[in-house]
């Protein structure tokens, strides 16, 4: 009698239970936040540094730290890298089935359009609230080109858009190539009104590179002989503490997942020689990796 009784009591409490969210379904989706900053909020000049410190750390972020995908998920569709992360959408690509939406793909998508987005709107907001010629526009305009020509390289399509135009039209490479050129001038007028010498470089470095990547010689070398500095370095650093505290790639190439690596065939060496793990999967010979 008394397991009824309680049987009969769970069954009720499970009933109220279920039917308390429903209740609540008109306001499942209504998120209130009083700590984050509304859109229009953003157009503050007091709130500009901290805009362009959030271009820098974007194209950080997608380069080596959470994200990472720059270094490690544009090269999973060569023979040299393998993955043996256990999760299906990483295996696909590493047998060359690529979903656009999915893993790493993904990952290097949405990392790099951050990068084009952010670097385009704070760099409209310097102009409308610091002025045109305002020198932090040449680092948003700087890495905004190099979000074009990153996709450029990496991406075999691509679409451009704001929140309230998404964009319809699908870009090739070089016509993503084409877009990264006037912010990479825009960079250069800027940076060399303000005498930033480093900027100048950095553009010009990616103008060179823009244009051997469509094939323009003449351009590619006038770009790079302007750089004359042979010791020209530009790193992609926000912290300089960083390293310690979120390096991305180290994550891939350490762990039980050995998320990624090199193949035995390409390390010069008998394989079983070079300390690598049995079961890593690896390619030779145009076999398909194990997964």
């Amino acid at each position: 009698m008394r397991a009824h009784s309680i049987a009969r009591r769970t069954a009720w409490l499970a009933a109220v239970a279920l039917l308390a969210p429903v209740s609540a379904c008109n306001d499942i989706l209504k998120v209130n936040n009083p700590t984050e900053i509304p859109i229009d909020k953003l157009n503050d000049p007091a709130l500009l540094n901290a805009q362009v410190n959030g271009v820098i750390a974007e194209l950080e972020n997608v380069y080596t730290r959470s994200n990472g995908a720059l270094l490690w998920s544009a090269n999973f569709l060569t023979d040299e890298q393998v993955t043996g992360l256990n999760w299906e959408d990483y295996a696909r690509v590493n047998q060359r089935i690529v979903n656009y939406t999915e893993g790493p793909v993904f990952q290097l998508w949405s990392g790099l359009s951050r990068v084009v987005r952010l670097g385009e709107d704070v760099t409209a907001r310097l102009e409308a609230l610091a002025g045109a010629g305002d020198k932090r526009i040449a680092t948003t305009s700087v890495l905004a080109a190099y979000g074009y020509l990153f996709i450029g390289e990496t991406m075999c399509q691509a679409v451009f858009g704001t929140a309230e135009q998404p964009g319809s039209t699908i870009l090739t490479p070089p016509e993503v190539f084409q877009r990264a050129i006037p912010w990479f001038e825009r960079a250069i007028q800027v940076a060399t009104a303000t005498g930033q010498t480093a900027i100048v470089n950095l553009a010009h470095v990616g103008l060179a590179r823009t244009y051997l990547n469509l094939a323009d010689f003449p351009n590619t070398m006038l770009h790079a002989s302007a750089v004359t500095d042979p010791r020209f370095r530009y790193w992609v650093e926000y912290s300089a503490v960083q390293d310690g505290e979120n390096d991305g790639l180290f994550g891939r190439i350490h762990g039980a997942s050995h998320t990624m690596g090199v193949s035995p065939f390409f390390l010069q060496g008998t394989f079983g020689t070079q300390g690598i793990v049995a079961n890593v999967p690896w390619r030779k010979n145009g076999e398909t990796p194990m997964v």
